[in-house]
């Protein structure tokens, strides 16, 4: 998908040790309304890679872009998706919840 992970430790962990999006739906139609809502030019090209670090009850405690698109604006269309839209279920270790640092890549146009 264009929601792509691009840290390849993770590749190395369990699939319960993932940290997964629980609304996926929402999530989708936030990346499809951008244009719609004006809040990305809807002919901008580019890739932005965000950084995340997820706590124990799947919050997003911070956000931060990693690798800039260059564009302004859509920086931070991809870190409101992280800080406002999105929602995670906790990664677990053995059965218990735990924080972990992701990375995610958004290109564009979507």
């Amino acid at each position: 998908g264009r929601l792509e992970e691009i840290r390849p430790e993770l590749a190395l962990m369990t699939p319960s040790a993932w940290v997964l999006i629980r609304n996926p739906l929402e999530v989708e139609e936030y990346l499809r309304g951008g244009s719609r809502r004006g809040r990305i030019d809807p002919l901008a090209t580019g890739s932005v890679s965000v950084t995340l670090w997820i706590d124990e009850h799947g919050s997003v405690e911070w956000a931060e872009i990693s690798e800039s698109s260059g564009r302004r604006d859509l920086d931070e269309f991809a870190l409101a998706l992280f800080n406002e839209v999105a929602v995670f279920r906790p990664a677990r270790e053995e059965g218990v919840r735990v924080s972990r640092s992701v990375s995610f890549a958004l290109n564009f146009p979507w």
